[in-house]
């Protein structure tokens, strides 16, 4: 199993190192690192539970920020770079094992970033539908 923690996105929930305290611990910087490089397979189950701690604290800021009348990670009519740089994270993490099933509005931000014009299909994600 491979983790990415990126850096640029960690908010300092430490959600990560409550869910898995053997792989995770949080900086001086309040970021969340790797304590280890290879991750154990008995801490597999840990790890995934972190990823889905993350991904329910994105479902849940997605979700009040449709409720304020935006479609955006950072809010307003228009997307910004955080939801460029998170897209490919959260949009292919069923490639790790990770379902997104759970998380309606991440599933809906998800399609309104493929209908965004110029937006190119890669492997494992497809055109909006």
């Amino acid at each position: 199993m491979k983790v990415v923690i990126d850096l640029d996105l960690c908010e300092g929930h430490a959600k990560c190192q409550e869910s898995a305290p053997d792989v995770f611990e949080v900086n001086d910087d309040d970021q969340s690192t790797l304590k280890v490089a290879d991750i154990p397979e008995d801490q597999y189950d840990r790890v995934r539970r972190a990823a889905h701690d993350a991904l329910r604290i994105l479902d849940d800021h997605l979700t009040d920020q449709e409720i304020r009348g935006a479609d955006w990670i950072v809010g307003g009519a228009h997307p910004s770079i955080a939801d460029i740089a998170c897209f490919p994270y959260v949009a292919l993490a069923g490639d790790g094992g990770i379902t997104i099933e759970d998380y309606g509005a991440i599933q809906r931000w998800i399609e309104r970033v493929k209908q965004l014009p110029g937006f190119i299909d890669m492997p494992g994600i497809h055109p909006a539908s």
